[in-house]
């Protein structure tokens, strides 16, 4: 189990900092054990989707891969002196997931997690990270995977210049590096403009804003905005204040977002909580399952969906289809590399969700298979006039090298070591923030 190969015995935990997927890790949430496959995407992506999966080959079957850029799977860890732990767990799932994924466009990568206590003795030490990075890469190139997610969580700030060369060192050594990085970055560990040069892209975990840790009360998981009643972390920001104040280009940023939600013992519906304790996490399906049966609520200042259990006296708070939607939308339209999802296997099942990710990150014209279209034996009118023979005159070249850079393509940000050339490719989705929040509230109170 994850549990005997990360020699972890407890998780204690005093800010947002400590991770909820090393909570997970340990104790995952309950998932569906079945679920029909997911429905085909139709069309080609054009912001990054980038998605974490844990579990074992059954699973891969379940989960929505063409609805991703990039599928990471979680995860394996490393000892003090740096050797790869957890690696029979890839490599019994690495050749159902890599062979599924690519058959579908989907590049896969493995996620690194070591244990905190770790971090120090491999990230400081040129050897031992060499010892790492050599594992790492024949773990990877073996399985004709693509590359890694490297996600070392509650760091220390003395190890900030260190976790930038291990960046380095990973990318001279695998196609494509991706950083899982803080909502907030209590520590002062994580240099992101230098992370952003060693790497393709930083993964936002745009989550945990309340959870499980010390000093978190019930309240949303992720946030637009705090209304005066919520933390300062919001989404918003998170974006602004943390990773464009220090240097981040959009070009390498992905906004994470939550497919899980947290309960709460609570004495009331009132919020914020004055007592309370935490109980567990509940998957995306879950969630969904139960608003039936408690009855859906919506806090309008984070764009958040939440649920009273009257009968256990519990308060659930979670992110949904219709506040997913607002947060997509508005990362999508702040220009960054794209979105991302902790964690794809809570959305098993739940196609309306994977369409509407589809809707927000794909267009509408079809993968090009390289069969040329069908003859019908009429010209087809392209609207542009007849060719002269001249040159034509153009007052720009800049959209059509925005157009090309608007695909996700990591193969020559690998090749060039020069950052992912993924960008979103804004709809006109800026009103979504104000608008669906209410059409939401409308639809539940008819």
């Amino acid at each position: 189990m994850l549990w005997t190969a990360f020699g972890l015995t407890a998780i204690a935990s005093t800010t947002p900092t400590a991770g909820v997927h090393m909570l997970h890790t340990l104790n995952p949430p309950e998932v569906r054990l079945e679920a029909p496959p997911p429905v085909p995407s139709k069309g080609t992506h054009t912001a990054t989707v980038y998605g974490y999966l844990q579990g074992n080959a059954s699973t891969v079957s379940m989960v929505d891969l063409d609805s991703l850029t990039h599928v990471a799977w979680h995860a394996v860890g490393w000892d003090s002196s740096g050797n790869i732990t957890n690696t029979a767990n890839w490599e019994a799932v690495a050749p159902t997931l890599v062979s599924s994924a690519h058959a579908v466009g989907t590049r896969v990568h493995l996620n690194l997690m070591p244990e905190n206590a770790t971090h120090a003795a491999v990230l400081s030490n040129a050897t031992r990270r060499a010892n790492a990075v050599t594992q790492l890469a024949a773990l990877i190139n073996d399985q004709g995977a693509d590359g890694i997610s490297i996600d070392i969580e509650g760091m220390h700030s003395s190890l900030k210049a260190d976790l930038v060369a291990f960046t380095q060192e990973m990318q001279a050594a695998v196609d494509e590096v991706i950083v899982a990085t803080p909502l907030k970055d209590w520590n002062g560990a994580y240099d992101y403009d230098e992370l952003s040069a060693a790497a393709d892209g930083l993964f936002i975990m745009g989550y945990d804003a309340h959870g499980s840790w010390d000093g978190s009360g019930p309240g949303p998981i992720s946030m637009m905005d705090s209304g005066g009643i919520w933390p300062e972390w919001t989404l918003p920001h998170s974006l602004n204040e943390e990773y464009r104040a220090w240097g981040a280009p959009d070009d390498k940023l992905i906004m994470g977002l939550p497919l899980y939600g947290g309960v709460w013992n609570t004495p009331s519906d009132d919020y914020p909580a004055i007592t309370h304790s935490f109980h567990n996490h509940w998957t995306f399906s879950t969630l969904l399952d139960n608003e039936p049966i408690h009855g859906r609520r919506f806090e309008e200042f984070s764009v958040s969906a939440w649920m009273w259990d009257a009968e256990s006296l519990r308060q659930i708070w979670y992110d949904d289809p219709e506040t997913l939607e607002v947060k997509m939308s508005w990362a999508l339209d702040e220009g960054i590399q794209g979105i991302g999802f902790w964690e794809v296997s809570y959305a098993t099942g739940e196609p309306d969700f994977w369409e509407l990710v589809d809707d927000l990150t794909m267009t509408d014209e079809p993968t090009d298979t390289g069969s040329p279209p069908e003859d019908t034996g009429t010209p087809e009118d392209t609207g542009s006039p007849e060719d002269t023979g001249d040159e034509p005159i153009t007052d720009d070249d800049s959209d059509s090298d925005a157009e090309d850079s608007a695909t996700p393509d990591l193969d020559d940000a690998a090749d060039e070591k020069a950052g992912c050339g993924c960008s979103a490719s804004p709809s006109n989705h800026a009103m979504w923030w104000a608008v669906v929040p209410l059409l939401a509230l409308f639809r539940r109170q008819n």
